[in-house]
């Protein structure tokens, strides 16, 4: 279903705020928690094969917008990018990740 511009630019915002790097947990589970408002959800995995809650709107333009998160409200991605967050290598930590 096609969704108002209005909505459709929230979600591009909310997806913009989740990719943050050190975005505060509970911050990320209050941005899942506005993409809920916003779009349907449906299972889904991210490119990496992770799985999660997908929100999806398709734009007055055509083109459809995925927000994907986990059951902890950590933003995944979307089944056409892998998206992780952590230290930098020299800390001991994995790098952090995004490939759109």
């Amino acid at each position: 279903m096609e969704q108002s511009a209005g909505t459709y630019a929230e979600l591009v915002i909310l997806r913009g705020a989740a990719r943050a790097n050190g975005l505060p947990a509970d911050l990320s589970r209050a941005l899942r928690r506005t993409a809920a408002l916003l779009a349907p959800a449906s299972p889904a995995h991210n490119l990496d094969g992770v799985p999660g809650t997908a929100y999806t709107l398709k734009g007055t333009n055509g083109v459809q917008l995925v927000v994907l998160f986990d059951t902890d409200g950590t933003y995944l991605g979307s089944p056409t990018e892998s998206f992780t967050r952590g230290a930098a290598v020299e800390l001991g930590g994995p790098p952090v990740k995004l490939f759109p």
